[in-house]
């Protein structure tokens, strides 16, 4: 069983978490308006190295150039 601290934290955690979540799908929804944008074509210029998937490294390296 957890705390009551425990679970306020928990209950603060998972409220900003989804939050966040709404903020995201916002910012989804309004470059979705956008014609010129495709998101493969973001991916493809993220992921330079041709790897098949995005790290932390490669969108530092992306917002940084």
């Amino acid at each position: 069983m957890l705390s009551s601290e425990t679970e306020t934290r928990l209950a603060r955690l998972l409220i900003a978490q989804a939050k966040h979540e709404q903020r995201i799908e916002t910012h989804r929804q309004i470059l979705a308006k956008y014609d010129l944008f495709n998101p493969f074509t973001a991916f493809l210029r993220i992921d330079k190295l041709k790897k098949g998937y995005i790290t932390e490294k490669d969108l530092l390296y992306f917002l940084e150039y």
